[in-house]
């Protein structure tokens, strides 16, 4: 009896050792295949977030190069911005300064224009002249200096120099001089390109001695052949002793013409050489004198 008993419990404890086994060997499987899918699934997420980082960087780069595009579009609108702003503000500037002269007010033009005008003086008489290059060119009138044994020529502010002629024509009666000035520069004034009929005009000078003085009126003829084949400008500005060689400006404080003569018995006539005729010497006389 005792036998069979042990058998018994022998038996049993082979059938509990059995199912244990094969529980054991079923968990197992069971959790190396929850271990491949665990690294299935962690492989997957890997590569996930490799693709996430891979397109987050690109993304970036896009970006950045997106900004960059716009922030120098963005450079270029300023800029034409600015440049359209300084247009209009010149424009405006232009407009109030032709309203200005338009309406009678030449006192800035004159400031401007007058330091280049210059007063000669020479033992035959008086005249006027205008400086036409900074390194002290004048032009004026051949009468002022013709037969002159001693001239000297004073400036805007004052200053008394001497002269060298460096060029006349009688024909013309226009003279080129050199103010003797070592190391000087001289306010100037630059010939027109064009003149209007009827368009007001400044005739800028020393009448009678009286220096620096300045005369209004209007061109009457732009053109006006002379009979020694000189093209001359009419107006109606006063012409007087003292006021030749002197120069006649436009509105923009350009020479149109060098003040000459008047014709005798007739007011509100007055001729100024044509500044086609006075820039035509100037260019020949100073060709190859300028560095």
């Amino acid at each position: 009896m005792k036998e069979k008993k042990e058998s018994f419990l022998l038996t049993i404890l082979f059938i509990l050792i059995l199912v244990e086994g094969i529980f054991l060997a079923v968990t197992n499987s069971e959790i190396k295949t929850l271990n491949v899918q665990l690294k299935d699934q962690s492989d997957y997420f890997e590569l996930k977030i490799k693709t996430l980082e891979t397109q987050l960087t690109e993304l970036k780069n896009v970006s950045d190069e997106n900004f960059g595009k716009l922030q120098k579009n963005l450079d270029l609108i300023s800029e034409e911005v600015k440049g359209v702003q300084k247009e209009s503000l010149e424009k405006i500037k232009k407009v109030q300064e032709e309203v200005s002269t338009s309406n009678g007010d030449f006192s800035k033009l004159i400031q401007e224009t007058l330091p280049a005008v210059v007063s000669i003086k020479a033992n035959t008489g008086v005249g006027s002249g205008v400086i036409i290059h900074p390194d002290g060119y004048v032009i004026t009138n051949y009468h002022v200096i013709k037969d002159a044994m001693l001239a000297d020529l004073t400036t805007y502010d004052g200053s008394s120099h001497k002269i060298n002629i460096v060029a006349t024509d009688a024909n013309s009666d226009l003279a080129i001089l050199q103010i003797t000035a070592e190391n000087k520069k001289f306010h100037y004034l630059e010939f027109a390109d064009k003149i209007i009929a009827g368009e007001r005009v400044l005739a800028l000078g020393n009448p009678g001695g009286l220096e620096f003085s300045v005369a209004e009126g209007i061109i009457s003829a732009t053109e006006r052949p002379g009979p020694n084949g000189i093209l001359y400008i009419q107006s109606d500005v006063p012409i007087n002793p003292g006021n030749s060689g002197g120069p006649l400006i436009n509105k923009q404080g350009q020479i149109i013409g060098i003040n000459t003569l008047k014709v005798k018995g007739f007011e509100g006539v007055g001729f100024a050489v044509h500044y086609k005729v006075a820039k035509e010497m100037v260019d020949k006389t100073l060709k190859g004198k300028l560095v």
